[in-house]
């Protein structure tokens, strides 16, 4: 994905928890996603070090080749009504693709981002779980 100027994340609460909401939708992401997902990056992690049409485009083309089935990574995004509020990825890591030779073959949970408006509403534990049960049903 590309890159910010700077990260921002979710402040560290473990005791703090939301109320899960209703209506939560959580499908593998498409192409025509990707303008959703840009906008909800966006607004987590400030504007792109790139131009924003060219890093929309970029996502597009990794959503087709993923879509394709060309490349082995997935990306959820999770959907209230219409809108997308959060995404999150993964993706299999060997030795030719992963940034530490000491890392074991296999599949990794490698993002995952939610807009803060839907935060603390259980849309990240939700888009973990379904990560999971993909994962499981892939062993």
């Amino acid at each position: 994905m590309a890159k910010h100027r700077e990260t921002y994340h979710a402040a560290f609460e473990p005791t703090r928890h939301g109320t899960p909401m209703e209506g939560v939708e959580v499908r593998l992401a498409m192409p025509p996603d990707a303008a959703a997902i840009g906008d909800v990056e966006v607004s987590v992690q400030g504007p792109y070090e790139q131009p924003h049409e060219a890093v929309l485009e970029l996502i597009r083309k990794d959503l087709s080749r993923i879509a394709a089935g060309l490349v082995l990574r997935r990306t959820w995004v999770a959907t209230v009504g219409q809108d997308i509020v959060g995404f999150a990825k993964c993706s299999y890591q060997d030795r030719s693709t992963a940034r530490s030779r000491d890392l074991p073959e296999g599949w990794y949970l490698s993002g995952i981002t939610v807009a803060r408006p839907w935060r603390r509403k259980g849309i990240g534990r939700r888009l973990v779980q379904v990560r999971l049960d993909w994962l499981q049903e892939q062993t």
